[in-house]
């Protein structure tokens, strides 16, 4: 909601531009500008959990329960579980907390430095150095369906994880 957004600045989003909105009108997300959380902040997503267990709980001791077979939770963009900037000009999530998690992420897959600069290319790079995809990486060449991995690993390891995080 709006008003955690307000208490919890440091929680938003960062979009490639360094703004924490997205402007208003088109191609924007919503017809008013807007800021969103940024879905890898540990203070939203403990908030978040908090928030659901408080509203399931309610529901599960309601005169009511009897009849709630199941819940279905549905959130970002238009409620269908897809990333904010997706479909966007302006790219996010560039924020700490993102940038924390896909570093984590990659630590996670690749278990070694050596073994994620081997998939990089890179032999200055090392889990405390990566960065997201800047927005041209991400949007790579238009005339190309697939990416090079020998070149773009660090894309297409960002767009796993960004997939990854929604579900998580």
């Amino acid at each position: 909601p709006l008003w955690w957004m307000e208490q919890n600045p440091d929680e938003l989003m960062i979009l490639d531009n360094g703004m924490k909105s997205y402007a208003k009108g088109k191609p924007s997300v919503t017809p008013i500008e807007r800021t969103f959380e940024s879905i890898a902040s540990e203070k939203w997503r403990k908030d978040i959990a908090y928030g659901l267990s408080c509203i399931i709980e309610h529901i599960q001791q309601s005169c009511y329960a009897e009849h709630i077979f199941g819940y279905m939770l549905t959130g970002l963009m238009t409620e269908e579980w897809y990333h904010w900037s997706s479909g966007m000009e302006v790219l996010g999530d560039y924020s700490t907390h993102y940038v924390r998690r896909f570093r984590e992420w990659l630590r996670e897959k690749y278990g070694t430095v050596n073994e994620l600069q081997k998939a990089f290319c890179d032999q200055n790079i090392d889990f405390d150095t990566v960065e997201i995809p800047s927005r041209l990486e991400r949007f790579g060449e238009p005339d190309r369906t697939f990416r090079d991995p020998r070149k773009e690993m660090n894309v297409i390891d960002f767009y796993q994880f960004h997939n990854e995080i929604i579900p998580d």
